[in-house]
């Protein structure tokens, strides 16, 4: 894009080499309107040449002489490129709309292989969000002060800890609350800014996520990606504690930027389908070839982009990658029976990645099935997929759903009519009193979970149930979340951390019975008489509904009390004993905790090991040691018969289990 004196956009178009491209920048930007209407002017020559370099490494394009023609483009890029154009310099940049024909099925289908390679190579990716609008530049100027506040460490699994530096707006902020307040119209323009058509659009995640480094940029105003995410995790961190920010922030557009950054870490296919839920494209295929790059690379290498293929056949043959390669069944957890807003001729288990998923959160790191594998048979001639897994429970009541939409208010006003039902019933579930019970399903997760979860890991601190019961009641009591350490800062975190959770899990899902007393959560499309299976290879117990020939269709992931941590196939830990999540090797993965507070990765429920197989940890020289100077090492499991290395227990095969006396069955979904 060379400079020029008139004032009007002049570009020249360059093929080169894609095994040793000069340095050039990739272009982020929102498409939008369509209709291309406005022109630049493009310089072009006879003479074939590759850019080159001059001594001082500028870039020279050698052509002489050239004839001039016009392009049509529309606004959106326009705007981006006046903004973009250097004045005494040319400036080369890759730009989607220019460099690919999109009206050119096969070059489209082509290029988008290579969307990986153009972004992750760039110099520099450029996060186009817009104009100057809605005092974006002061926006800017706080995002800037916020993130340069603090420090963002990742513990894996998506949870990041941050700690605010000595001196920095952040720790003002936390250390004087009324500051917070007096910010209010701070809050509002970052909030218009989060609103922006950027964070809506598919595509822009890849290119963000893949940048070996990138900037925000909104008229003039230039922001480094890292000070950016930075300061939105700290505004995330503290949502829930400061009410200036609930009542300033819209939480919809905050969890939908917090979402794109994640897509980074979280690069298993249920995650980032989810966490790109909220986001659009104009092509039903790109909901999957968008988000390519973002997957593990075996599930993306079987996966071509070819937009002659119809979109259910994309989604469907994706999916079948998925189990094939990952092992993992965790996608049906999104499923939705027959998903009325889809257009789609699918079967249940097939996720439709071109409708909206409704629920605003998927339910908390789970564990139902321990580190069990998949085993899945596709049979083409009906389209079903037959699974294995165990029955855990019929679903014999359920109550009123939470709307999808309900504000905090109604959220627990709703959960107040749940729990009086419930304690009228009975005062023990499982031996667990009922109203701790109950508790434990709103926010999704069991007693032993909630005091001692994955947020140990940012705050150190171990809430007791009677904490977590009047953290209950005075959130209803008051309809709004309020923590009881004003006096003590430290527990705090954890406590705002632990209430956060119900406004994500219980929307659009409604609290269910069972004829036994056990509780739990599913989604609201979710009727009496549906049956919950722990699948095989799945994470969440999943809702089944029985339909002809003893076949089933998928209604999605649910929470069940008592049976989240691998129960329904192992039972319960031994008296003393409990669960808890470790960071190991930058992942968190479930452990057991001993009465001697040893953890280990091993699930002693599970008995010996099948002959031939042995456990070991990490690559060291030590194998039999789980820990190493106070880190978790990676668990693998070794065959020497078929000298096969997995991380799945083979304790936790159907067959195995069946000779444990587990009653594992066969369940065909359609």
């Amino acid at each position: 894009m060379p400079p020029s004196s008139s004032g009007d956009i002049e570009i020249e178009i360059i093929r080169v080499p894609s095994s040793a491209p000069p340095a050039y920048e990739a272009l982020s930007y929102v498409w939008g309107s369509p209709e291309r209407t406005h022109e630049v002017t493009v310089k072009t020559s006879s003479k074939k040449c590759f850019p080159r370099r001059s001594r001082r490494g500028r870039f020279l394009s050698g052509r002489s002489k050239f004839e001039l023609s016009h392009l049509a483009i529309s606004r959106n890029l326009f705007i981006a490129l006046q903004h973009l154009s250097f004045t005494k310099k040319p400036r080369l940049l890759w730009i989607d709309a220019i460099c690919i024909n999109q009206d050119d099925v096969a070059e489209r289908s082509e290029q988008v292989k290579k969307m990986a390679s153009i972004y992750g190579s760039a110099q520099l990716v450029i996060l186009w969000l817009g104009e100057e609008a809605h005092q974006s530049s002061s926006a800017i100027k706080t995002l800037r002060a916020l993130g340069n506040g603090v420090d963002v460490s990742n513990l894996g699994g998506g949870l990041r800890s941050i700690s605010n530096k000595p001196g920095s707006l952040t720790e003002k902020l936390e250390d004087n609350p009324e500051d917070v307040a007096q910010m209010a119209t701070s809050w509002a323009v970052i909030g218009k800014l989060l609103e922006r058509p950027w964070f809506t659009r598919l595509w822009v995640i890849q290119e963000m996520v893949l940048a070996a480094e990138a900037i925000v940029m909104i008229g003039d105003a230039v922001l480094p990606l890292p000070i950016f995410q930075a300061a939105l995790f700290w505004i995330d961190g503290n949502y829930h504690t400061f009410g200036t920010l609930r009542e300033t922030l819209n939480f919809e557009a905050l969890d939908q930027a917090l979402s794109m950054n994640l897509c980074g870490t979280l690069s298993d296919l249920p995650n980032v389908a989810f966490l790109t839920r909220k986001t659009h494209c104009l092509d039903p295929r790109d909901r999957i070839y968008a988000i390519l790059s973002l997957l593990p690379e075996g599930v993306s290498a079987g996966i071509v982009p070819n937009y002659s293929k119809a979109p259910e056949e994309v989604f469907k043959n994706t999916f079948l990658q998925e189990i094939n390669i990952v092992q993992q069944m965790d996608m049906l957890s999104l499923c939705r029976f027959i998903d009325p807003a889809s257009v789609l001729p699918l079967p249940s288990w097939v996720f439709d990645f071109s409708v909206p998923y409704q629920l605003s959160n998927v339910l908390p790191l789970k564990n139902a099935t321990g580190r069990s594998r998949s085993e899945s048979r596709y049979e083409p001639s009906d389209n079903s997929l037959t699974i294995q897994g165990l029955q855990i429970c019929v679903i014999d009541q359920v109550f009123e759903a939470v709307p999808f939409d309900a504000k905090l208010p109604e959220i627990l006003t709703k959960c107040q009519a749940w729990e009086l039902l419930c304690r009228y019933t009975t005062s023990q579930i499982g031996g667990v009193p009922s109203i701790d019970a109950f508790i434990a399903t709103i926010f999704s997760q069991s007693i032993a979970d909630a005091l001692f979860t994955a947020d140990t890991l940012f705050t150190g601190v171990v809430l007791d149930t009677q904490i977590l019961r009047k953290l209950y009641a005075l959130a209803c009591e008051r309809k709004d979340f309020t923590t009881l350490s004003s006096d003590r800062a430290e527990n705090m975190e954890a406590e705002m951390r632990y209430l956060g959770t119900i406004e994500k899990t219980v929307r659009g899902r409604r609290l269910f019975r069972t004829h036994s007393g056990m509780l739990g959560l599913c989604p609201a499309w979710v009727s009496k008489g549906d049956i919950v299976i722990a699948a095989l290879g799945c994470n969440l117990p999943l809702a089944l509904r029985a339909t002809e020939g003893n076949r089933y269709q998928v209604g999605g992931g649910c929470f069940v009390h008592g049976m989240m941590n691998g129960e329904a196939l192992l039972g319960p830990l031994s008296p003393g004993s409990r669960f808890g999540w470790r960071d190991v090797a930058g992942n968190l993965e479930a452990v057991v905790v001993d009465d001697n507070r040893v953890p280990t990765q091993l699930d002693p429920r599970a008995g010996p090991l099948p002959t031939g197989w042995s456990v070991q940890y990490g690559d060291s020289d030590e194998p039999d040691v789980e820990i190493e100077d106070g880190e978790f090492k990676e668990q693998w499991f070794y065959c020497s018969e078929t000298e096969e290395w997995t991380g799945y227990d083979p304790r936790l095969t159907s067959e195995n289990l069946k000779k444990m006396g587990v009653d594992i069955q066969e369940f065909v979904l359609v």
